[in-house]
């Protein structure tokens, strides 16, 4: 191979090497950090309104509430065992009275039925004669937010975000979405992640920016066009 194709070669493969880039320059499953903002707030009652509502409903709360009104069959039927009605129904045959899972409302630890106070309700069954009969026990704000919410940590960012009312933690992997209800002494606060910053951080290099990690390879791949434009040249040269 004379010098002209060693060169063209040369500048084929580092061509080449500059428009796969992308692959291996800062690539989306290498060294990314998550930078998470915790804000908490204390509260008096469950919120029913805004975004510290949806937060709450959708979050991670410790218990299970079934959120009404709405317009399915179980927010009918558990507004009728609210206003003192029963629903009785026969156990099959086949099953023993401790072993059968009634419908409703049991998939659920309470039920959220208004708008006012005094909203709150724990779906109670007995048996009798054969048959299962449910009922809605009213119960006050206090038991569900005990019930609801989780034990305060101090080694978490649970910690900070309670104490300071927000905090900045990067971790590998958030620890939830939505919020949680935290108890600490008799008090009770609502920790949500406000905001989440996800960036690369390379192979142990300083993060640059995405517009600079845009330009470079955006610079690599013209240097690899015009490389291999080159090579060609030089093995035209060369023959």
């Amino acid at each position: 191979m004379n010098r002209q194709n060693w060169r063209g070669f040369v500048f084929l493969l580092v061509g080449i090497a500059l428009l796969a880039n992308p692959l291996y320059l800062y690539p989306d499953n290498v060294s990314y950090e998550t930078a998470v903002t915790f804000e908490g707030e204390q509260i008096d009652e469950i919120p029913r309104h805004g975004q510290l509502e949806m937060d709450l409903r959708y979050g991670n709360l410790q218990t299970d509430i079934h959120w009404c009104p709405g317009n399915g069959r179980e927010c009918a039927i558990a507004e009728a065992l609210a206003d003192g009605q029963t629903l009785r129904y026969d156990i099959p045959s086949h099953r023993e009275p401790g072993d059968y899972d009634e419908p409703f409302p049991a998939d659920y630890d309470y039920i959220h039925l208004s708008e006012g106070e005094g909203d709150y309700y724990r779906p109670a069954q007995t048996v009798e004669n054969g048959s299962v009969v449910l009922s809605l026990e009213q119960v006050d704000e206090g038991t569900v937010m005990q019930a609801a919410a989780e034990e305060y940590h101090s080694d978490r960012p649970l910690h900070a975000a309670v104490e300071n009312g927000t905090t900045t933690v990067v971790e590998d992997e958030v620890y939830w979405d939505g919020a949680i209800l935290v108890e600490q002494n008799g008090n009770y606060y609502v920790v949500r992640a406000v905001e989440s910053d996800r960036y690369p951080t390379g192979w142990g290099w300083k993060a640059p920016s995405p517009i600079v990690i845009d330009a470079m390879r955006l610079a690599a791949w013209i240097g690899g066009v015009a490389l291999i434009w080159r090579a060609g040249e030089w093995t035209e040269r060369g023959r």
